[in-house]
């Protein structure tokens, strides 16, 4: 399902209301997608978006909150960056970079919705995956497998974080590279949004607090976005 969006945020002619269905998914046997199976889904993305239930399964103010933010993006995309679809982007003004032998559309602030998205929707509920590897009810496996499952997840996403992070420090450092940044940069916001739900194994505390992925992500966002931003921004 999540695949089928991404697709269609990557096409101009995508429209909110078709989005909003893809994304909902509300009804089981609702013609949202063009595959019949997923059609024919009682899931949704919406109810899978950033799935914790260490932190947010009991609190709906958050998780309003999170998928609030998902439905503000995709309408962005739609109401911004797609009427500039064709036309070149500079500070403050949305539309198409060229670089590196890419095409990619971004916002205001150079940022690319379609990246954001899809890697803030690459977190996993490692409770949930540690269950499907259990039979015959061993819980004390479950509960290691569980553990081991987390750790490796959060490790990959932080790790992969911290890749893109340094890896553009020199591009930032440069104007005339500047702009072969931005979509790195995007995939570092999206990761940094999931890693509020991946917990330290053995632990009850998260890699990272809402508290402090809502700084980072505020801090690649303040004033022109990632058109002003510096090494100096990147730890």
């Amino acid at each position: 399902m999540a695949e089928e969006l991404i697709i269609k945020l990557d096409d101009n002619s995508s429209t909110n209301d078709k989005l909003s269905k893809m994304f909902d998914h509300n009804k089981e046997g609702s013609n949202d997608f063009p595959d019949a199976l997923l059609n024919s889904s009682g899931k949704s993305i919406r109810s899978k978006v950033l799935p914790s239930k260490d932190f947010f399964s009991k609190n709906a103010s958050v998780q309003g909150e999170i998928k609030t933010q998902f439905d503000n993006w995709t309408k962005v995309q739609v109401d911004e960056v797609f009427p500039k679809w064709d036309t070149d982007a500079t500070s403050r003004n949305p539309g198409k970079l060229e670089a590196e032998d890419k095409t990619r559309h971004v916002n205001t602030k150079g940022m690319e919705y379609i990246q954001i998205i899809k890697k803030s929707l690459r977190s996993h509920d490692a409770f949930t995956l540690g269950r499907a590897t259990i039979v015959n009810k061993n819980y004390e496996e479950r509960d290691k497998q569980a553990n081991i499952i987390r750790e490796n997840i959060s490790k990959v996403i932080a790790v992969r974080t911290a890749h893109y992070s340094q890896s553009e420090k020199d591009k930032l450092s440069g104007a005339g590279e500047k702009k072969s940044a931005f979509h790195d940069l995007s995939e570092v916001f999206g990761f940094m949004y999931s890693l509020q739900v991946n917990r330290k194994p053995n632990s009850k505390a998260p890699y990272f607090t809402r508290q402090e992925v809502k700084g980072f992500t505020d801090k690649l966002e303040v004033n022109n976005g990632f058109w002003e931003i510096t090494s100096a921004y990147i730890a």
